[in-house]
């Protein structure tokens, strides 16, 4: 009787586990071609420009510098379309060289459906890496909000 309970309840707990979110999730995979990746671009902003690709970002203070003032790494661990078509993505980064090197960011990206616009807002990692500590919306009057457009390539 036992042996027969065990066997009905796993089943029912690998259901259970399932269903909350962060758990038995499969990792994202990004392809070659991600919306997010490209040179993106504006030069009213604080950074003029970014590219991003598989290899990680480069950050330019100017639109027309040909050498980065800062790069790193640049993992997507998530990525939705919403209901209107926009491209979500849940992005870490981590600084590698420039002032900030050392410096980690856990962003919420929003690339436009035309896929022109891009915005981000991120929120610093103190201390460990925490999935729950992503931003959870787009605010243009976040500090750490910026908007940036695909430059023609």
């Amino acid at each position: 009787m036992k042996v027969r309970f065990l066997l009905l309840s796993i089943p029912a707990v690998f259901l259970v586990l399932n269903q909350v979110p962060g758990w038995c999730q499969e990792k994202y995979i990004p392809k070659e071609d991600e919306e997010i990746y490209g040179t993106w671009t504006n030069a009213q902003g604080v950074t003029h420009k970014i590219v991003n690709s598989t290899r990680g970002y480069k950050s330019f203070a100017r639109v027309s510098d040909l050498l980065p003032n800062e790069d790193g790494t640049l993992r997507i661990d998530g990525k939705w379309t919403d209901s209107n078509g926009n491209i979500w993505y849940k992005i870490f980064t981590e600084v590698t060289s420039g002032e900030m090197a050392g410096w980690k960011v856990q962003g919420l990206d929003k690339i436009s459906t035309s896929g022109t616009v891009w915005e981000h807002v991120g929120a610093f990692v103190i201390g460990d890496f925490d999935p729950s500590h992503y931003p959870t919306k787009i605010d243009p009057k976040d500090p750490n909000y910026f908007i940036l457009y695909r430059a023609q390539e």
